[in-house]
């Protein structure tokens, strides 16, 4: 009896896990990522556009951000623009890190809307939809 359970096993497992496996495949396949549109930062001192493309896009002086602003004022690692589900967000990385939206301070995540001024470090950039 302990033979054909054995048996039983040894075929029904792999079996099972590429039918799992293919189940997965096709539910990633399904999914498809909703586009971003054009979505852009406008620096409104030098008039330079960075565009958006990622649902989270790093801000600072730092090479490995995807959006480098090489002032002073602005840390390496200085803020994040994330896209959620219903709206778009900015957070600053640290405490440390003056962030504002529309002139006023901020210290967590906060909703970010087409026309927002976003202050980085003294840096003005519009975001633009």
């Amino acid at each position: 009896m302990n033979e054909n359970l054995a048996d039983l096993m040894r075929y029904s497992l792999p079996v099972l896990a590429i039918v799992i496996l293919a189940l997965c495949v096709m539910a990633l396949l399904r999914r498809r990522s909703q586009s971003l549109g054009n979505v852009q930062l406008i620096n409104t001192i030098n008039g330079d556009s960075y565009s958006i493309t990622s649902r989270e896009t790093s801000i600072g002086s730092f090479k490995d951000c995807d959006i480098i602003l090489n002032y002073p004022t602005v840390s390496k690692h200085h803020a994040v623009i994330t896209c959620g589900r219903d709206a778009w967000y900015i957070t600053p990385v640290t405490k440390d890190n003056t962030v504002s939206v529309n002139g006023t301070a901020i210290g967590k995540h906060t909703i970010i809307t087409a026309g927002d001024k976003i202050t980085v470090g003294k840096i003005d950039l519009l975001f633009v939809r």
